[in-house]
């Protein structure tokens, strides 16, 4: 185990923080290889018709994440960064730990148990005292009331309009290439 330095933070890239980062360009530091492995998938409509990706253990495909080391040593300032990144008003839905005072998000873990310990693991082997991340979860099923499947992914894509499932599919093709996803694959092969 490496020894932790005082208040070193990192942030666990698998979306579009990684290459469109907007207002954590000031608080991030070079995106690294080398951020945990968990499983991710496009199991989340967003409010203008995404899918986009996020922690899920039931359908997701394991990635190796990216991370970046926070000039911040606040926690509470990174995860307000994280929400306001991200458009979320709730900070409940930013994912931490902060192995110091041995807290972690209580609702991410109850929804993401195992990319939660897995996270703690890595941020403990590889010296940092916390860790934030998209704690955003599924919203495939409660968005269009079908359940996920790759061929439901493909009929909610093709059921949009010609300008909401390009901005859709122009979203999927901007992700970074790790987020190399099963569904992400599919609908490559089939659009």
């Amino acid at each position: 185990m490496k020894k932790t330095n005082k208040n070193k933070i990192a942030i666990i890239g698998f979306d579009c923080m990684v290459n469109q980062p907007k207002n954590l360009k000031s608080i991030i530091s070079k995106w690294q290889n080398g951020g945990p492995t968990i499983s991710v998938e496009l199991t989340r409509i967003s409010k203008d018709g995404r899918l986009t990706p996020v922690i899920d253990s039931n359908n997701g495909s394991d990635i190796k994440t990216v991370f970046s080391v926070l000039k911040v040593k606040n926690l509470n300032r990174a995860i307000l960064e994280v929400a306001k990144r991200q458009g979320i008003t709730n900070n409940d839905k930013v994912g931490y730990i902060d192995l110091k005072n041995n807290l972690v998000n209580g609702e991410i873990f109850r929804r993401q148990p195992e990319a939660t310990r897995k996270i703690a693991l890595w941020a403990r082997d590889n010296g940092f005292n916390a860790v934030v991340w998209n704690g955003l979860g599924v919203k495939f099923k409660d968005a269009i009331n079908i359940p996920f499947s790759y061929e439901n992914a493909m009929i909610y894509l093709n059921s949009l309009n010609r300008d909401q499932k390009s901005k859709a599919i122009k979203y999927i093709n901007s992700l970074p290439k790790f987020v190399d996803t099963n569904l992400r694959k599919f609908i490559k092969e089939n659009i």
